[in-house]
């Protein structure tokens, strides 16, 4: 039971350190854009949007076998890229998923 206990704690641990990796990435490229007039609302809505983008690398990498180094650093380019960053990676998925679909159901026999 201590070991799963150890595992969860380390894995909470991991998620906490790449989110900050990303929510420090967001706010990086959202002063360097910012036109020198912040709001509280477009800060809160990049952190939020850069935490996302940092969560979901954070699960691509942990499925992909990749160290916590390696994790954090890709957390944080996508906590630096956002919102264009799930622009960008929604549409290759969906490119993808309507590849297989034709490859499948398309008429290629």
């Amino acid at each position: 039971m201590e070991d799963v206990i150890s595992r969860v704690e380390s894995e909470v641990e991991s998620i906490i350190y790449v989110v900050g990796m990303a929510v420090v990435g967001g706010l990086a490229s959202f002063f360097k854009n910012d036109d020198g007039h912040p709001n509280w609302g477009r800060i809160l809505a990049a952190v939020i949007t850069s935490a996302f983008s940092g969560l979901l690398s954070y699960e691509i990498t942990y499925a992909m076998g990749f160290d916590i180094h390696i994790q954090s650093v890709v957390a944080g380019i996508s906590g630096y890229g956002g919102g264009t960053m799930l622009d960008e990676a929604m549409q290759k998925l969906h490119d993808i998923i309507m590849k297989h679909a034709d490859d499948k159901f398309g008429g290629k026999k």
